[in-house]
């Protein structure tokens, strides 16, 4: 997904001096950090004070939640970073508009 280059690239500006870029930076950076969060959870359930203190029930839970959220976080990035590439008053879904971003 090439969407920030096609975005500064066709509306001639950086990602944090015009929409929509603006919005498109900030869902990626927001997306990019709850991503980071879910790995720092993943590799702490391989420490093993966190496998002593926390029940096994919820280690589970972490373990397998946790690719699920990672997954359906990705899945809802790339879905609202191609919604907040449009220009002012364009309908999000048409293949001619800037909208949509295709390779």
């Amino acid at each position: 997904m090439a969407v920030m280059t096609d975005c500064t690239n066709r509306y001639s500006c950086s990602t944090g001096t015009c929409e929509p870029c603006v919005a498109t930076n900030a869902v990626l950076i927001g997306a990019w950090a709850v991503q980071g969060a879910l790995f720092v959870l993943a590799a702490g359930l391989w420490l093993p004070a966190v496998v002593r203190r926390l029940p096994r029930r919820t280690l589970v839970l972490l373990a397998l939640s946790a690719p699920l959220v990672s997954v359906l976080m990705f899945a809802g990035t790339e879905w609202l970073s191609d919604r907040t590439y449009c220009r002012p008053g364009q309908d999000p879904g048409g293949y001619e508009d800037l909208c949509d971003v295709h390779p």
